[in-house]
């Protein structure tokens, strides 16, 4: 069973990687203090519903996004619920292709994303899959995860045209279901742009150095 300090932690993650993704900050209210939301997470066992979140958009950025916790998931039948999940979501807020769907499952006996769950989210240009477990930490800031950058239409255009790339799918692959890519939400088809410092060796330890910065492009399949 999902521990409140766990729920505590995974609002933090969620409101940063909504930011990252271009909703926006404070979405997610992160004061609350860890004895409500132990009360959230007493009521969210008794109902799935307790804990989702739906962002409708605003004047600025007209995506909307939509959060879905599950609390138990059978395996062998997940395919079937997030399907339907899915529709209803996308029919009663009326989403498409480029907005948002995000699925957390709660169920500690589902330790991975399971073969069929990927194989499901695949087909699925806007969703992203996340065992709560993903979400204890922001992988993004991990000390060896490089600054990831989605490069524009018209970014990948003068990149095609740099590299003399008749086909993006030249580009060595990120694919849907890595982690990085479903903190950011990448879709097939967009381009990455992943910078990686050099490094200089001083006296007693190893300094990053923009001197030594290299570029390099990653299409996400």
């Amino acid at each position: 069973m999902i521990e409140t300090k766990d729920i505590y932690d995974i609002r933090f993650t969620l409101n940063e990687l909504l930011e990252d993704r271009g909703f926006g900050s404070n979405n997610i209210n992160v004061h609350l203090s860890i004895e409500e939301v132990e009360i959230l997470s007493e009521e969210f066992k008794n109902n799935d519903g307790i804990l989702d979140l739906f962002l409708p958009g605003n004047f600025e950025n007209k995506r909307k996004v939509y959060i879905k916790w599950f609390n138990k998931v059978d395996g062998e039948k997940s395919d079937n619920l997030l399907t339907k999940t899915y529709d209803m979501i996308t029919m009663i807020n009326g989403m498409g292709r480029n907005d948002d769907i995000i699925f957390i499952f709660a169920d500690s006996n589902l330790d991975n994303i399971t073969d069929k769950m990927k194989e499901w989210v695949n087909s699925k240009p806007n969703v992203s899959l996340f065992n709560y477990k993903d979400l204890k930490y922001n992988v993004s800031k991990h000390k060896y995860v490089p600054k990831h950058t989605k490069l524009s239409k018209t970014e990948i255009l003068e990149l095609k045209k740099n590299l003399k790339l008749e086909s993006l799918l030249q580009l060595p692959a990120i694919e849907k279901t890595d982690p990085i890519a479903r903190y950011y939400g990448y879709r097939k088809g967009e381009v990455i742009q992943i910078e990686r410092f050099g490094i200089i060796f001083g006296n007693a330890s190893v300094i990053p150095s923009d001197s030594f910065k290299h570029k390099f492009y990653r299409v996400c399949v």
